[in-house]
């Protein structure tokens, strides 16, 4: 699109000023009551069949095909084995009315794909974490920092 991340950041702040000045004079729920309760519900519906898709095509379950858009994906495959299993244990879960059977069934997945070595954890290191210098030093930012030679991780900002 063309615009730095400044732009992009400052359009998102903002938003964020606009949408807290919308809710805290009423206008937001003005806005939602006027829309018919059966649109809401088709937006509710589109977003989530959205995000399905999107489940379904990183599982490998769907996958894209020039003829029909998407087809059927490998089932062999463990990503889209891992995908029905989460979603049976998710699927019983709800019907017995667990608390928290989402992520009971995320956690349970994740457990067994670590168990059969399908993917590896990679722990937050505080090595990646760098913290900017003092206001009053000025800024910089961390793509024009230099790295420094004995800790690759960690760049070195000069000050302005």
């Amino acid at each position: 699109m063309g615009y730095s991340w400044q732009v992009a950041l400052g359009a998102v702040f903002i938003s964020g000023v606009i949408f807290v000045g919308l809710s805290v004079s009423r206008v937001r729920e003005w806005i939602i009551n006027s829309i018919p309760s059966s649109l809401r519900y088709a937006m509710t519906a589109g977003v989530g069949l959205f995000l399905g898709i999107i489940g379904l095509k990183s599982a490998g379950i769907v996958v894209g095909s020039p003829a029909t858009l998407v087809t059927l994906g490998d089932f062999t495959q463990p990503q889209a084995i891992l995908a029905a299993v989460c979603f049976f244990i998710i699927s019983v879960l709800s019907v017995k009315q667990v608390f928290g059977a989402v992520l009971i069934g995320i956690f349970s997945v994740t457990l067994i794909g670590l168990g059969l070595g399908l993917f590896e954890y990679q722990a937050f290191s505080l090595r990646h974490l760098v913290l900017p210098p003092p206001f009053s030093h000025g800024y910089r930012r961390r793509d024009e920092c230099r790295h420094d030679q004995h800790h690759p991780g960690l760049p070195v900002c000069e000050h302005v």
